[in-house]
């Protein structure tokens, strides 16, 4: 499976995240830490990208210990290099374990093109408010930013 992945593996969940639930991952986290009661769904999306990302960062740092390790002892391969090399191996397969995880809940969650950062949606709420137009007993249109309230409404 890790043959092939691009060199930023976290750069393209974050964007098959977004495709599909319509955030990025930081808007799902705080989503989640806001929520009174989050999505099991999303709450696992996280949990998975976390570990995705740990397991990521593992693997660089072994790639380094190995690459430091073969730079120090050109044409040599010792148990050390094997050891390392083994080590390298375990992680990858278990990132791509976590990957495939995190895919498949990804892809388990019902797309929701609504869900946006709650800004964004009071911000287009607000919009479509003002762009509404009001109408007092057949006078003309007037859009309800600009509206003054009626003798009656006032009263209330």
């Amino acid at each position: 499976m890790s043959d092939d992945l691009p060199d930023d593996v976290l750069g393209l969940v974050e964007e098959r995240i977004e495709q599909r639930l319509g955030l990025p991952v930081g808007a799902l986290q705080s989503e989640i830490a806001t929520a009174a009661r989050p999505d099991e769904g999303l709450v696992e999306i996280v949990r998975e990208y976390t570990e995705l990302a740990a397991a990521e960062v593992a693997v660089e740092e072994l790639s380094d210990e190995l690459l430091d390790l073969l730079m120090a002892t050109p044409g040599e391969f010792n148990d050390q290099h094997m050891q390392a090399a083994q080590a390298l191996n375990n992680a990858v397969t278990h990132r791509d374990a976590r990957l495939s995880t995190l895919l498949h809940a990804v892809e388990q969650q019902v797309p929701t093109p609504a869900r946006q950062a709650p800004a964004a949606v009071h911000a287009r709420s607000r919009q479509a408010t003002a762009a509404r137009p009001v109408t007092t007993s057949g006078a003309a249109t007037v859009p309800a930013a600009l509206a003054v309230p009626t003798a009656s409404a006032r009263r209330r």
